[in-house]
């Protein structure tokens, strides 16, 4: 089974599980919600390069994060059209379920504010930095598996 095909395969195993990574048998999931996963993975010792990944909602804010861990293609059920923009100019496969115009908030009352931190940010190094700045959750926790 290849690495994108594990990946959507474990974030679909749990409805709890928000996104998944695989390299080559190495695999992790995580049940964070919003970018959390992501700055997560960037703070920690675990080196992701070349993996693969598969996220609930992908942003800008998160495209961005993904490049600086150096995916190789991202499955999402929901991707934003600022996302597909990002990988796509870095050659970062896309595969997705429904694509959007905008990521809303979990209020519903407007932009996610991840990605609005990010709209005229195309570094993912000074994405990150903004991003963690911002970021005002808790640090989620990843599960081998």
């Amino acid at each position: 089974m290849d690495d994108l095909t594990a990946a959507k395969r474990l974030l679909d195993e749990n409805p709890e599980n928000t996104c998944a990574l695989s390299l080559h048998g190495k695999s992790a999931v995580s049940r964070g919600r919003g970018i959390s996963p992501l700055l997560s993975v960037l703070d920690g010792k675990e080196n992701w390069k070349g993996a693969c990944a598969a996220d609930t909602v992908v942003g800008r804010a998160a495209a961005l994060l993904y490049c600086l861990i150096g995916v190789r293609a991202v499955y999402a059920r929901v991707a934003e059209d600022g996302a597909a923009k990002v990988f796509e100019e870095r050659g970062i496969e896309l595969v997705f379920e429904r694509r959007t115009e905008n990521i809303i908030n979990r209020k519903g009352t407007g932009m996610c504010p991840m990605n609005v931190a990010v709209r005229n940010i195309s570094s993912p190094k000074e994405a990150y930095a903004v991003l963690k700045e911002a970021y005002d959750g808790e640090s989620a926790k990843w599960l081998s598996v």
